[in-house]
């Protein structure tokens, strides 16, 4: 799927979370050197994030696909088994109670995680099979609000009807 990414659109976004522009550098070179972290004026993470791509002697183009597939976020591949336990491990070491999944391959992936990988987390007791019905404000016991739509006096006292035959 990286390969897919146009390399101009990576170029740009390795070029803003070092804070400079990288459209003039060979895409099969390293990095050129990085600001300072302490007079960085952007995200941080993401500078690091670079630095440490520049340590690992990744080219400007190698870099690119990485972070335009995946972003920052850790990336989870493998059986629906090693999924799971990599899921679970984060769980059980309380680092996640949660996770936003994000898929290269719509809706395959997606399909593929919700027929393999939940029903091994359901068997392992980390997530549920059944959810109760209802919405969250619900389950939370939290009133309805009026409907702004239909809480209009003149739709309430029939003005509605008035459109009927438009």
């Amino acid at each position: 799927m990286e390969t897919l990414v146009p390399d101009r659109v990576g170029i740009d976004l390795v070029s803003s979370w070092g804070g400079m522009d990288l459209s003039a550098y060979p895409l099969d070179s390293p990095l050129p050197p990085l600001p300072e972290l302490s007079t960085y004026d952007g995200q941080r993470t993401n500078l690091e994030r670079l630095k440490a791509f520049a340590n690992e002697n990744l080219t400007i183009r190698e870099i690119s696909r990485r972070i335009s597939n995946a972003g920052t976020g850790p990336v989870m591949a493998g059986t629906p088994t090693d999924i799971a336990d990599e899921m679970e491990a984060w769980y059980v070491a309380g680092a996640a109670d949660g996770f936003n999944l994000m898929f290269p391959l719509l809706p395959d992936d997606w399909l593929n995680f919700a027929e393999l990988v939940v029903p091994e987390l359901q068997r392992r007791g980390l997530t549920r099979k059944e959810y109760a019905t209802g919405t969250l404000r619900d389950r939370l016991g939290l009133p309805r609000p009026p409907n702004r739509l239909t809480s209009n006096s003149s739709l309430q006292s029939g003005g509605a009807r008035a459109c009927e035959g438009l």
